[in-house]
């Protein structure tokens, strides 16, 4: 299997795993957190 997900700027991160998805996207939703609080 091939996961990908976002990396939140622009990019793409790629994993064979789906632990390492689940990072990738866990790194992704922090990205987003963080960018909703720069613009509040």
């Amino acid at each position: 299997n091939l996961y990908f997900v976002s990396d939140g700027h622009g990019g793409l991160r790629f994993a064979k795993e789906l632990d390492e998805h689940n990072k990738n996207v866990r790194l992704f939703r922090k990205v987003q957190r963080e960018a909703g609080q720069r613009g509040s």
